[in-house]
Parts: C-alpha cells; structure tokens; sequence
C-alpha cells in the first residue's frame, strides 16, 4: 500500500484534475467520436494508466467510488485496457498516513485499545485499522473517516456531470437532474458513521437466519460519526478465493444469491455495494463487512420493485408494464419506448430465474444484452428517468459480477422460488 501525507481535497487540486482530464477528452469530441462510452473512458484516462489510478487515489472520495462504480460496467461493456484500468482503481489502496488520522479517533476509544498504526485495507471513504481490547484481549476493527471528505462532494458531482455532458454519452432532452440528486444522497449517506453504525446492527438481525451468512457484531459506544467499530473476523477476500472447490464456490454464489433475496424480499434493507472487497469468506460462510452504502427504500417503492421482480418471473407481461408506467408517473418521468423491445431485454436479463443449472461463469448473458440495452437506448425517449432503482440496479450488476468472478453453478429458480411464489 502506497502511504500518503495528505489527501487532495481542495477546490484547486480536484480542479487541476478535471482541467487534464477534460484536455484529454478534446480530441475525440473535435474528432465527433464523443457519444461512445468506450472512448470516452479511454480518453478521459489517457495514455498513463499509472498516472490516473494514482491521481484518483490521491482524492480519494465520490470520485474514486464513481470510478469503483464505472469497474463494475467495464468487465461486460468496455474495452479490455479501459477495463484493466478500472480494475486497478477498484484496488488500489493508497492510506493516509496514521500521524494525519489519529486525531479523528476519540480519547476513550484509544484509551481502551490498542490501535494498530498501519491500515488492514484503505477504501474510497475511509481506511480500517485492527485494535485489541487492553482488558480482555478481544480484537477489533476501527473504520475512520478520512477527515474533509464530505467537502469534496459537490465539487466531484460538478466534474462528473461536466465529464458525461463533454462525452455526449447521455441523450440531450433527458433531464438527468433526479439521477445526480439521487447519488449525491446516497454518497452523503455512505460518510455517515451514525447511519451506517445503525444499518450495521439491523444487518446483524436480518440475516442471522440466513445459511451460510454471517455479521460482524457492532460495537455502538465505541462508534461515532468519524469512527465505526465491530467485531473483527479473519477471512479471505471473494478475490482471492479460486483456489476453492467448485463446489464450495457454488455455495458461495447461492448464499450471495440468497443474501440479495433477502434483503430484498424480508427486510428492505440492501446493501447497494456488491463490490468484492465488502466480503470475506471464513470456512464455509460469506461473511459481510461494509455497510456504508446500505439504503432503505420507502415502502411504497420496495413494494414496487418486489412486484415487478414478481411479474417478470412469471412471466405477466401486461402486469409488468402495467406497474412500470404506474412507477414511472409517480417519479415524473415520461418515458416512450417499445415495449416488445423492453419486455425481450427484461426476459433475457431474468432467465437467470428460470434456471435450475445456471453456470455464472461461462454466460454470455452480457453479450447478448447489450445490443438489446443499446437499440432500446435508441428506440427509447426519456425526459426525465426514474431515479428510485437506479442503486438496486447498481446492486444487481455488482452481484452478477461477483457471481461470474466466482464462476457458481446453481440452482436459481429454486432459491428465487422461496421468495417470488
């Protein structure tokens, strides 16, 4: 891990980035090729791959999670060095070094620990430290904050926003407002130790009765708004696990699985995040340990969503679309777009469900859906689109992506039938 003395925060060091990194755009939007996700990705990285990781690294924030969040998409939709690149931005691990961090830790939480100086693993957000209780020896974990961080949103929201508008990626007449509103929410949600403390402890209820599962305990009078502290378990990261056999990592896949119908279906609790590293596994378990970007859904629209996953496995087109216009109207969207074409894209993606065998790992299922999702895209005119899913959706992709990684084979239907019937 690559130690840092500072993070760049200011106005002027993430304002230095977006002016290179729009320079790099200007040659494909004078050369008309703007509009193509994957040019604009490539040009917006630029010829240093090393350069870039490492320039996002250092400002860490919104904008390394929007890069995390652009990975997910780059193993099924963008070119292999575009993908490579955003591969390396999901792991990297710059750390803030523990001189500029130790003074975010309260004095009784010091007192009683001792606190480990280098980092278990750095994110996006905030980095982890291992800690033993002074008195009874019990290890532990510290998840702090990196201090300024909530200050840098609005400015990472401007440059994202500049990015997708000088890259011609979204059409015109779409008012993506809502949408940015929606992320903004959610990423001053993730930097919310309490909110996140408090998700943590009704993860620990909800899936106590899921096989194969496990949460950390929570410990709430340690825990503050810069500092969470739970219980620390030794495992292995989902990255590191094909060594495993192939039957142990199709159990893997269907406790994943299961996880998300959980949450879904029992507790309107969802961990929108799939991303591997907020995974362990421990002998035989999937064991969750990050639960910054945990939402709950008002009631009225995880009911929606629970009854167009219903529909769609049973296969009820009318009802589907019924429902989707419903939701649609509600959010103030107006949205034209052939339906056939939308049904045949929401029958693909589900088949999955309908699948008693389903092999995660050789699919061609992204393939196949993308020049679905590209003439729909055409076909489609959407003023304003529905922004409540836009982070079940994020969920799903990021699921997919672990399931694939994991190359599982199992039983779909059966698992979704416990919850869909």
């Amino acid at each position: 891990m690559r130690k840092l003395d500072e993070l760049k925060n200011s106005r002027w060091s993430r304002g230095l980035f977006a002016a290179r990194s729009a320079a790099r755009m200007i040659p494909s939007i004078l050369s008309g090729e703007s509009g193509d996700p994957r040019v604009v990705f490539r040009d917006l990285i630029g010829k240093s791959i090393d350069q870039f990781v490492n320039e996002v690294g250092e400002l860490k924030g919104s904008l390394l999670k929007a890069a995390q969040i652009l990975s997910l998409y780059g193993e099924y939709y963008l070119p292999e060095e575009v993908n490579q690149v955003l591969k390396k931005v999901q792991s990297q691990s710059h750390y803030l070094a523990w001189e500029k961090i130790e003074g975010l830790i309260p004095p009784d939480l010091k007192a009683a620990f001792d606190i480990e100086t280098t980092p278990l693993a750095a994110a996006s957000i905030g980095q982890v430290h291992r800690a033993k209780d002074k008195k009874t020896g019990e290890l532990v974990v510290l998840k702090i904050q990196y201090p300024g961080i909530k200050k840098a949103i609005d400015l990472d929201m401007k440059m994202i926003r500049t990015f997708l508008s000088m890259g011609k990626i979204l059409p015109k007449k779409m008012n993506m407002d809502p949408i940015y509103e929606e992320i903004r929410k959610v990423l001053l949600e993730e930097m919310d130790y309490v909110h996140e403390a408090k998700k943590h402890g009704e993860y620990v209820t909800l899936m106590k009765d899921v096989p194969g599962c496990y949460v950390p305990a929570i410990y709430p009078r340690y825990s503050s708004d810069k500092v969470i502290v739970s219980e620390f378990i030794e495992g292995i990261p989902l990255t590191e696990v094909s060594h495993l056999s192939q039957d142990e990592r199709n159990r893997l896949g269907e406790t994943l699985f299961r996880l998300f119908l959980q949450e879904i279906f029992k507790g309107n609790l969802i961990q929108t995040d799939s991303h591997p590293g907020n995974f362990l596994y421990r002998q035989g378990e999937v064991v969750l340990i990050d639960f910054g970007a945990c939402l709950e859904y008002p009631e009225e629209t995880i009911a929606n969503y629970r009854k167009l996953i219903r529909e769609l496995f049973h296969g009820k087109k009318e009802d589907f679309f019924s429902l989707l216009n419903d939701v649609a109207g509600k959010s103030g969207g107006k949205i034209v777009l052939d339906q056939d074409l939308l049904w045949k894209y929401c029958v693909l993606a589900g088949s999955p469900l309908q699948s008693q065998d389903f092999d995660w790992g050789a699919t061609k299922l992204p393939d196949d859906l993308l020049p679905l999702g590209m003439e729909l895209v055409k076909s489609s005119t959407i003023e304003t689109p529905p922004h409540e899913f836009i982070f079940l959706d994020r969920k799903l992709l990021g699921l997919f992506s672990l399931l694939r990684s994991l190359k599982s084979r199992f039983d779909v239907k059966a698992v979704a039938e416990n919850y869909l019937k």
